[in-house]
């Protein structure tokens, strides 16, 4: 059995009923809609956290970044990777 996770929230056009790892449905104006993913699909696709990293991969690529803007997320993982060796 898949996980499953329960979500219920009340946006004004519809209700989501259930989030499963690999689908999801909600009912619109009466309506059960769901969309599905492969039950081999990666969380982080299934999540949208791969969407999110190869935009910003994209995004750095261009030069579409501000290098202050980069400096400063690459010393949040210069931090966190230091952090992360003193607490071994």
């Amino acid at each position: 059995m898949p996980n499953l996770e329960l979500v219920f929230c009340t946006p004004q056009d519809f209700v989501f009923d259930d989030i499963v790892m690999i689908n999801l449905s909600w009912e619109d104006n009466g309506t059960t809609l769901t969309v599905e993913l492969a039950d081999w699909t990666d969380t982080l696709e299934s999540k949208g956290f791969k969407a999110m990293l190869e935009d910003w991969v994209n995004i750095v690529v261009s030069g579409g970044m501000e290098e202050k803007v980069k400096q400063r997320n690459f010393s949040t993982h210069v931090f966190c990777d230091s952090l992360v060796e003193h607490i071994r």
